[in-house]
Formats: structure tokens, C-alpha cells, sequence
């Protein structure tokens, strides 16, 4: 799995208290984001097409030919599945010299939820936050987290046994470099809450968005050649 750096989130003032505070990693449905974008018309957020292996003219499958044929009909697991979703840096879409690793955040990821009075939340000690979270994944059926698989079409080459069917999203959703956290539950029910317990202060930073730039970030660290391990960051609204 792709490891990231950074993670990266748009969160209102309260919000990013509770999860400083308690560790509070709030997940939303499936239908949840489905119904953003059918019911209230947000296809930024929302995504008609959330958890869905299949599109309605029919879905796509890799054969034993190693092509992909279309098939008719549709697919929507029907699995309590909840989301965790946030803007992943990492050294594969950054450009990476040695023990510095440049990256932009473009200004479309930030004017697409410019309605809303934002900070931006940064994860910048990944992998300490992301163990306390693995470290309850027996409290779940399926816990999987990793970058979304973007596509000009949904389809599917993955078992039903898992979630790898919620880790693919259409290309226009690109922009978003979206890392996500996704559990399935025994029950159904409107959201799903983990809490990791307050979290460090070299686990996390809040900056101010600044409207209609791009944020360029500089993360410095050292390479050994496998792994690229944090040290601390730089960044400019550019």
C-alpha cells in the first residue's frame, strides 16, 4: 500500500477541536455521500457514485484476456460501509529530490468548499495517527485505509469479500488526491465515530486557507531509500 506523508483536511473550527481534543475520527455513509450529490445536487462532496462497482449502463470487468468487457446490469453492495476521507501527499504525486518532497495543492481542492468558513487540518506524523486508529480495526467486519483508484468509468476487478470497491472513484474526482479510511459495521446506522484519544502536538497543524491560491508545501525528512521518514514541513499560498 502507498503510505502517506501527509495528510491533508478542510474542516470548520469545532471540528478539528473534537478530533485534537479526543482523537475524534468521524466517518460518514456510504448513502450519506450518494445522497449529497442525487438529493441536494453537491457533486463536489457528494458522489452519486460512492460504493458502487458498477455503472447503469452496465459494468466493467478484467477478463482472462486482460481486457476489460462490459457487463449489464448494476452494483451496489449492500454492506454498513462508512468513510473517513481526506487529500493524501505522498512521494509518487509530489516531486521528490533526495530528502525533500514538493508539493501543490491546487487551488480547485480549496474553492470547491469556499462556501464554508475552513481551516485546513493537517496530519503530519501519518503513520503514528494511523496505528492508533489500526489499533481498532477488530472492532469492525472489514477495516481497510489507502488512496482511491481514479477511472473514466467505475468497474471492477476486486472481491465482494472486502472494500476494495469503495477505493474507486471517477477521474473528475482526481483533483481531490483523496486517502480514505473505510470500515463495514454490523448494524446500520447514520455515521460511525472512532476515538483514537487526544492527539499529540507533532501529530497535527492548523493554517488558515487562504481563498482562490494554490498551496505549495515543502516536506523535509530523510530517505533511506525504501521509506521516506517526516521531519518537518514549509509552506506558501502561492
Amino acid at each position: 500500500m502507498l503510505y502517506p506523508i501527509l495528510l491533508l483536511k478542510q474542516s470548520e473550527k469545532q471540528y478539528i477541536s473534537q478530533t485534537i481534543e479526543k482523537g475524534t475520527i468521524y466517518m460518514n455513509s456510504l448513502s450519506f455521500y450518494r445522497n449529497l450529490e442525487r438529493r441536494d445536487k453537491n457533486d463536489v462532496v457528494g458522489d452519486k457514485n460512492e460504493g458502487k462497482i458498477a455503472d447503469n449502463f452496465g459494468y466493467f470487468m478484467k477478463c482472462a484476456d486482460g481486457k476489460y468487457h462490459r457487463f449489464p446490469g448494476t452494483l451496489y453492495p449492500n454492506k454498513n460501509v462508512y468513510i473517513y476521507c481526506t487529500y493524501g501527499i505522498y512521494d509518487g504525486n509530489s516531486e521528490f529530490d533526495n530528502n525533500t518532497i514538493k508539493h501543490i495543492v491546487h487551488k480547485e481542492f480549496f474553492n470547491s468548499f469556499k462556501e464554508r468558513n475552513l481551516k485546513l487540518f493537517i496530519l503530519k506524523n501519518t503513520k503514528k495517527t494511523l496505528d492508533k486508529i489500526y489499533n481498532f480495526r477488530k472492532n469492525y467486519k472489514v477495516f481497510q485505509y489507502g488512496f482511491i483508484n481514479y477511472k473514466p468509468y467505475i468497474s471492477s476487478d476486486t472481491s465482494y469479500n472486502d472494500l476494495d470497491y469503495c477505493f474507486y472513484k471517477k477521474e473528475r474526482y482526481s483533483y481531490q488526491n483523496e486517502f480514505r479510511i473505510a470500515v463495514e459495521t454490523n448494524q446500520n446506522k447514520d455515521h460511525e465515530i472512532i476515538n483514537i484519544g487526544k492527539l499529540d502536538e507533532d501529530e497535527y497543524m492548523v493554517i488558515d486557507i487562504e481563498s482562490n491560491k494554490d498551496l505549495k508545501i515543502i516536506i523535509y525528512g530523510e530517505n533511506d531509500g525504501m521509506n521516506f521518514y517526516y521531519n518537518y514541513l514549509t509552506y506558501k499560498w502561492i
